[in-house]
């Protein structure tokens, strides 16, 4: 499966409310913009890491070639250093996986296949960040036999396996799960049952368990969802399990239920846990581990089997025997009032007449987020998305044909409901985007923050969006054409106010808000293009 406003009063006027702009949270944001700088030609961009301390560096790498650090002065983005590491001594064929800060380090996860041995390697290799160069010996924490990958292009005349290894690391960081899948032994999905390898390891990388395990449904009857794995070192697999061949029943409705697996230290046997909600069917779900060591199912439900829309949040737990019970009060429907706003008048009349009816939903709702907070309450957040496939079919004069497929990428509004920690809804709230292109995710969806109780958004919108009333529906914004980065705060009570921080025209840049880095709990980095040029963006919300 699978994860920023502006301070504004609300306003009743003629029966809506609008983001006002009298204190406007982007003056609570500093922006400021590093000098150009350069990415070489066919080295791959892995990202910005670090603090405010140890400062920023930006890793670039070609592929059996070269890694570049590039380290700039945190406060000023000046580039200070750059450091050319040569990899060609590194095993033939590496993929790095993973980079990744833990425990105040930085890491390198990287895999080979060993040809002679015929095993699949996962390694692990520490980089000093501060002098530009990898830091003692690569550990290996992983040998397998032939597991899943995709096949990518590494250079000219090279094809490696990537992608083989899943990652997830417990709350406290203290334990690491990696998971792989073995290249099944049956090609036909409908007799193969496929194997997964499990590695718990702890904050330094020493196993503590490892196992493989055959799953107890065949390829075509289930689907995997998410891992997880909790601060005792469990091992979590949610997986989606198809109650017949057909992945649809005969009346169109959906054919499936989700299941958990939980894996234990010492046990060979899969602990399997359903979950089942009484006249309600999962959309979306998620595990997680909370503050108080439960093991949390939460997602997404509708009432109607053959819908695909949201009528409201819901909340299970795994007790210590393994049962499913609910928590607190469980289901948590969206308000009708909370659906409307925001929406043409044609569709506000349409909820209200489904409210009236208990038929209420919010279409195409995906879970992006779950927070747990420490006094005990917990957020869903959501964004609505759909991807429409469109082709095109033309003909000649001579009588032959021929056709064009786009695949056009929709990100919606994003709702936001709080449950208190007595397990009553404390609020729900909307924030209207209307997001369209034909390029994967671009510049669209989101990033989301929490900074001293409050809930940040950083987004790109239409201008003429700025000072949106609930009673008119969002303009639409072309990922790729312009916008602005809007900031929304959405505090601990509620309370949403909205900003513009600034207009990438007339930076002359293009951003990608959700692909933003959080270096410290209130500075977001981020990368902005222009040309062939790259330039470091630093967003400070002031204390």
């Amino acid at each position: 499966m699978k994860n920023i406003l502006l301070s504004i009063s609300l306003f009743l006027l003629a029966s809506s409310f609008v983001y006002t702009q009298s204190k406007s949270v982007a003056s609570d944001f500093k922006v400021v913009w590093g000098a150009p700088y350069e990415i070489p030609k066919k080295y791959e961009d892995k990202g910005y890491f670090g603090n405010m301390n140890d400062g920023i560096v930006q890793i670039s790498m070609k592929p059996e070639k070269e890694m570049i650090i590039q380290r700039f002065d945190p406060t000023k983005l000046a580039l200070t250093k750059q450091d050319n590491i040569d990899i060609t001594k590194m095993p033939s064929g590496f993929i790095a996986d993973l980079f990744t800060m833990h425990k105040g380090k930085f890491y390198m996860f990287y895999s080979i296949w060993d040809k002679p041995r015929k095993k699949e390697q996962l390694f692990v290799q520490q980089i000093d960040i501060i002098k530009g160069s990898l830091s003692g010996t690569a550990q290996m924490l992983i040998e397998a036999d032939k597991i899943v990958g995709e096949y990518i292009q590494t250079s000219r005349f090279s094809v490696e396996k990537a992608n083989k290894y899943n990652f997830k690391f417990s709350i406290d960081s203290t334990k690491l799960l990696v998971t792989y899948k073995k290249i099944p032994v049956e090609k036909r999905d409908a007799i193969n049952k496929d194997i997964y390898g499990f590695y718990v390891f702890d904050k330094n990388f020493n196993v503590v368990w490892n196992n493989e395990f055959k799953m107890p449904y065949t390829e075509t009857m289930m689907d995997n969802s998410d891992f997880c794995v909790d601060t005792k070192g469990n091992a979590y697999m949610l997986c989606k399990v198809y109650e017949g061949e057909k992945r649809e029943s005969k009346n169109d409705a959906p054919n499936y239920h989700y299941e958990v697996f939980k894996i234990e230290k010492g046990i060979t046997d899969i602990k399997q846990i359903q979950i089942k909600l009484d006249n309600k069917f999962v959309n979306d779900v998620s595990i997680t581990e909370n503050l108080q060591g439960q093991m949390i199912c939460a997602g997404y439900y509708r009432s109607d089997k053959k819908s695909n829309s949201t009528d409201g949040a819901f909340m299970v737990k795994i007790g210590d025997t393994n049962e499913l019970s609910v928590m607190n009060k469980g289901f948590y429907e969206f308000p009708a009032e909370t659906l409307k706003e925001f929406e043409k008048s044609r569709t506000q009349n349409k909820i209200e007449k489904e409210d009236k009816n208990a038929e209420a939903e919010v279409s195409n709702l995906e879970l992006r987020k779950i927070v747990l907070n420490k006094d005990g309450s917990t957020m869903f957040i959501g964004e609505q998305y759909l991807l429409k496939v469109i082709t095109r079919t033309y003909s000649s004069g001579n009588g032959q044909t021929s056709s064009t497929t786009t695949y056009k990428h929709y990100y919606g509004d994003v709702y936001i409901m709080k449950i208190d920690p007595l397990g009553d809804i404390e609020w729900v709230k909307k924030i209207p985007k209307n997001q369209v292109g034909v390029n994967g995710r671009g510049g669209m969806s989101f990033l989301n923050f929490n900074y001293e109780g409050d809930n940040y958004f950083l987004y790109l919108d239409n201008l003429k969006n700025l000072n949106l009333t609930s009673d008119k529906a969002p303009a639409e914004h072309q990922d790729g054409f312009g916008g602005f980065l809007t900031v929304c705060k959405l505090d601990n009570n509620g309370n949403l106010t909205k900003g513009k921080l600034f207009d990438i025209r007339e930076k002359d840049v293009q951003i990608w808000p959700a692909e933003f880095s959080i270096i410290s709990p209130n500075i977001i980095i981020g990368r902005s293009y222009s040309e062939k040029l790259s330039k470091m963006m630093k967003l400070t919300l002031k204390p």
